[in-house]
């Protein structure tokens, strides 16, 4: 079978047959991919490890008629410093499960492979982990297309007011009090919330500390329930 070489970090993981595993890769060179790992559930197999969710490797695939196996992986990173608190864990998970729900298969996007490296070193090491989270989150929904518009009403285009704040998934962001759009699905939010997410839109970088950062990912959550389209259990377990 013909080979490829790529560098992957594993989103999902689930057991197939007997003894397999199939994973769901984010790789550098092809986007996302679902790739089989023979044999990884046995219990001396070199390829254990490296299936599990949140493994950075550079792996060799070889490609079946209609699947595609892992061969050989060189680890890259496991990301320790998520292993050892567990907010920093869910954090991170509830980023790998964004990933995996809206991006496409096999369409190579690098930026966002190297966003995805980025934003699991800055939550394993900033003072508050769901800043970095909160400010990745905003730079995949662009990224994928489906930006949300924090900074003005989505609406009329005019600066936001008012200590309480309205946002819509359907309608695309900010709403000033008795605007039309949204419908059914707005919420309000404090206004401390909207000037955070405001904020993060602007930031080239991902902050170390965000105040009100938890209200912040909550904000964000319904936003990636439209999106994604599906449940995320890690994303809500995060927020329990």
């Amino acid at each position: 079978m013909p080979t490829t070489t790529v560098e992957g970090v594993v989103l999902r993981r689930w057991d197939s047959r007997e003894n397999d595993r199939t994973v769901s890769l984010l790789t550098r060179e092809r986007g996302r991919l679902i790739a089989v790992a023979r044999g990884a559930r046995k219990a001396r197999s070199k390829l254990a490890g490296i299936t599990e969710p949140l493994t950075h490797s550079r792996m060799q695939l070889a490609h079946g008629r209609r699947v595609e196996y892992i061969t050989q992986v060189q680890a890259v990173s496991s990301f320790p410093g998520l292993r050892t608190d567990y907010r920093r864990l869910l954090a991170a998970l509830a980023w790998i499960e964004a990933l995996d729900a809206v991006l496409p298969l096999g369409e190579p996007h690098p930026d966002v492979f190297d966003l995805c490296v980025l934003t699991l070193n800055c939550i394993a090491g900033a003072k508050e982990p769901l800043a970095p989270l909160c400010w990745a989150d905003l730079r995949l929904m662009e990224l994928a297309g489906f930006a949300p518009e924090f900074r003005v009403s989505v609406v009329s285009g005019k600066a936001l007011r008012g200590q309480k704040r309205w946002l819509s998934p359907r309608a695309g962001g900010a709403l000033n009090q008795g605007e039309d759009g949204g419908g059914e699905d707005r919420f309000s939010v404090s206004r401390e919330v909207a000037v955070a997410l405001a904020k993060l839109q602007d930031a080239e970088e991902p902050p170390n500390y965000m105040k009100r950062a938890p209200d912040v990912t909550r904000a964000l959550l319904p936003f990636w329930l439209d999106i994604a389209g599906r449940n995320l259990p890690a994303r809500k377990r995060l927020l329990e």
